[in-house]
This record gives C-alpha cells, structure tokens and sequence, in this order.
C-alpha cells in the first residue's frame, strides 16, 4: 500500500502481528454485551442490516471460535449506542486491570461443577450446573453454565447464565446475567484454592428492586477426559441437594470430578 506518497511494504510493520481474529471476536461481544442483549436477540437485530438470516447460534460461533464476517462487524457497529474501545475489557471493571493474576489465566479454562443456593430464609434452594470457561484475552473470560441443562431447585426453568470474569491475583471477579430471565443480575468473587481445580466465594444478585440477595458458591473442577462437549448435551445432572453437599465437601486436595460423581443414574 501506499503511505503519504511511498509504498509501504505490510510485511515489514511488525514481526508479531496482532491476532485479528480474536479482536475481531472481542469487538462483536463488546458490541452485544453494549447493548445488553441475549445472542439471540443479537442475531435479530443484525438480520435486516446484512441482509441475510442471521442465527444466535452463529453469534455465538463468532464470538467463541470463529472468525465474524466483516458485514457483521459493521452492521454490530452500527447499532452500538457509542464508540467502544478496543476489546471492550472495561465492561469487567477496568479498575482491576492493574492487579497482575498470580497464575495464566489460561489455566482456569475448561469445565467446572458449580454449587450455589438461592431464595429467601434458611430453607434456601439448591442449584447446580455445569460452567464452561473459554479465554476472550489474557484477562477476558467468558463462562456459560449450559448445556447440560442446569438443574434449580423447586423450578421448572433453571437458571441459565452467562458470565464475565477476570483474573486479579488469585481471583476471580467478574458480573452473570441470567439469560433465560433478565429479572436477574449480579456480581460474584471467587478465591482460585492452590491446584487450580476448586474455586470458593460468594455471588451477589437481584433480590427485589431494592434489595441485594448474596450466597455462597462453590465450583469444582471437571476431569477433561471424563467428559466431551459432544457429550453435554445429553447429560443430566444428579439431585441439586445431593450434588450440591458433594460439592460442598470437596476440598483443593481431592481428585478433579468425574462424570460418574455428577450423572444422574439411567
């Protein structure tokens, strides 16, 4: 190309050219959680701007493994209420962005069990679910707790979240947004134990329009030659109770989860 009169040779810019693929990942996700919408609701409103079907199973493609077509970045832009720095990290909370983690953030991807219970009183309920961790960038995490189908306690539609993290020292912080009810909302903090493979501490949520619920939540690391995302679809997972107290008991010490611990008996 040319540059100010001169011919510029691309090649020559950097020897570690940026990874376009994930910033342009990052980019459609920051456009979405800007406009505080589901990816389903994404893919209608980009629809008649591209003008072909647009499903909320291609978002999700393109924001978790491929690349988004240009006319969708553009169309995303467009409806995006204002300009978004690059990455759109700064919808985690930037203010961490000076605490280094102590370990790769890397090293918390894959599959977790996690336990937390919900409701007012002492006789609070129990929901249990399996979260998927997948890395946006070197502090960016995104998590979804579906499929399998999670399982609430004493409701027929369990609570199924997408999350947003990132790692400060050995924490995890980051904000969950229930996607099958948009009533619910909130916050979490959760201590990475030595290992790596259990995660303790607390979610703050939606109670009422003036109030703030909070509960523990435990997350257990999931034995990756257990299972195949392949097989998620049709696994149910045990009683919330049970499975919950087993979660509960689960120390940093003991072996990852298996999927004989989590399955429900055929």
């Amino acid at each position: 190309m040319t540059e100010m009169g001169r011919v510029v040779d691309l090649r020559t810019r950097s020897e570690n050219p940026p990874d376009f693929a994930t910033l342009a990942r990052r980019r459609l996700i920051a456009a979405r959680r800007a406009l505080n919408v589901s990816v389903a609701e994404f893919a209608t409103m980009l629809t008649p701007l591209v003008g072909w079907p647009v499903s909320g199973e291609a978002v999700d493609a393109w924001e978790t493994e491929s690349v988004p077509p240009g006319d969708v970045l553009v169309a995303a832009g467009t409806v995006t209420p204002a300009e978004l720095p690059d990455g759109g990290d700064q919808y985690i909370g930037g203010v961490l962005s000076s605490i280094p983690p102590s370990f790769e953030a890397e090293a918390l991807c894959g599959l977790w069990v996690t336990s937390f219970r919900f409701g007012p009183g002492p006789t609070r309920k129990a929901h249990v679910d399996i979260a998927k961790i997948s890395l946006e960038s070197d502090r960016l995490m995104r998590i979804s707790n579906h499929p399998p189908t999670p399982r609430s306690e004493g409701r027929a539609s369990p609570f199924r979240n997408e999350l947003e993290a990132q790692l400060a020292n050995r924490h995890l912080v980051g904000h969950w947004r229930n996607s099958n009810d948009t009533r619910y909302f909130g916050m979490f903090q959760l201590a990475v134990l030595p290992g790596e493979t259990v995660m303790a501490g607390y979610y703050s949520g939606f109670g009422s329009d003036i109030e703030v619920s909070t509960g523990p939540w435990k997350w257990v690391r999931l034995g990756e030659e257990s299972i195949a995302d392949a097989d998620l679809p049709q696994i149910r997972l045990r009683d919330p109770l049970r499975l919950g107290a087993l979660l509960e008991d689960h120390t940093q010490n003991d072996a990852p989860l298996t999927l004989a611990d989590i399955a429900e008996e055929s």
